[in-house]
């Protein structure tokens, strides 16, 4: 696959250990029948990460959980209950890229163009959930967590 969005993701700095040495992504196969199980194309920076790291990604600071496809439904449906809980409704198609124990989840917006703006929401007291725009971009998003990542590194 051409990388035209995430070429920081493809080139990144951050290594692993013996375990996981490095990102690991899933196949241009896997990425077009996940397509066809959700009905709707996927945005080019999404495949590309998906391409990368989809099975696991190690260059983000953001990755709190293995954003494997496998776990879609998984997430999708933490995500739902915390968005039924907030009484928020969310009526477009998205894609959970983070999630950590259910309390805050990083997504996009699948028909937001080929490079959306990723999303925060929050969830961590039952009083108070926060939906805020994290970065303008995909590309934006992933080059401030591979920052973010090899600071916290080297600190």
């Amino acid at each position: 696959m051409e990388i035209q969005y995430l070429q920081n993701l493809e080139n990144s700095p951050v290594k692993g250990d013996a375990v996981i040495p490095k990102d690991r992504g899933v196949s241009e196969i896997e990425i077009i029948a996940f397509e066809q199980k959700v009905g709707l194309p996927l945005p080019k920076a999404l495949k590309e990460f998906l391409f990368l790291s989809g099975e696991y990604c190690l260059s983000i600071e953001a990755n709190a959980t293995n954003q494997g496809l496998d776990e879609y439904e998984f997430r999708n449906e933490q995500f739902q209950e915390n968005l039924d809980d907030a009484k928020i409704a969310i009526s477009r198609p998205y894609y959970i890229l983070t999630e950590r124990s259910g309390e805050y989840f990083h997504f996009i917006y699948l028909d937001d163009g080929e490079n959306p703006p990723v999303y925060n929401i929050y969830c961590w007291d039952d009083e108070k959930y926060k939906l805020e725009k994290r970065a303008n971009s995909f590309s934006d998003w992933i080059d401030q967590e591979i920052e973010l990542r090899l600071k916290n590194r080297n600190s």
